[in-house]
């Protein structure tokens, strides 16, 4: 429970030099783009990649979901869907007794798939400041959306369909698993879309 409450902390303090600098959605993607990078490295290299991730993941899902709450709101559908993402995750990682069978693969495929999307947006958001060509935002965005799509539809659903069910995975898989991954294919349409009108 220290670790949790100390990565929240930092995770907060790090937010809260980005606002004292008026940079305070920059420094949520550093804090994003480092936890997509870690917990593809704990998958990697641990054999036991669930605790490190436990720790880790709970806490940026509590830090974050406090900063959607005070910053963002809860007006539109995108953050219920994320506080909905984080709050099924954090029960998850701490109540559920079979998470650690098949629930670092899942964040390790969700994370991985984080990074391209992490990188495009910092670049978008820091374009008018550090010129960026134009050709190299669009091959990093069609890049990241099928990466993305890859990972999160397809490669997914195989998993889920081949090796997910209630006796390796408990309640999680109704309403963790499931909902989650519908979001995942919401978020993909959406990035099909995305790609078909910027680049008509």
């Amino acid at each position: 429970m220290n670790n949790i409450i100390n990565y929240t902390l930092a995770y907060s303090l790090i937010n809260h030099i980005g606002i004292s600098y008026n940079q305070r959605i920059l420094s949520v993607q550093i804090i994003k783009l480092y936890i997509s990078l870690l917990s593809t490295f704990q998958y990697l290299y641990y054999d036991d990649s669930f605790t490190p991730m436990k720790d880790m993941l709970v806490s940026y899902f509590l830090y974050h979901s406090l900063y959607i709450i005070l910053y963002d709101g809860i007006s539109n559908v995108v953050s219920i869907g994320l506080l909905y993402h984080h709050i099924s995750l954090i029960v998850t990682f701490l109540y559920e007794p079979l998470a650690y069978i098949n629930l670092p693969y899942y964040i390790f495929i969700g994370e991985f798939s984080n990074i391209g999307l992490t990188i495009y947006e910092t670049m978008i958001m820091l374009k008018d400041r550090y010129p960026v060509p134009e050709n190299i935002l669009k091959i990093t965005h069609k890049t990241y959306a099928a990466i993305y799509i890859l990972l999160r539809v397809f490669l997914l659903a195989f998993h889920v369909r081949k090796y997910e069910n209630i006796k390796n995975s408990g309640y999680s898989f109704y309403y963790m698993n499931i909902p989650l991954y519908s979001l995942g294919f919401v978020w993909s349409y959406r990035l099909v879309n995305e790609l078909r009108n910027q680049y008509k």
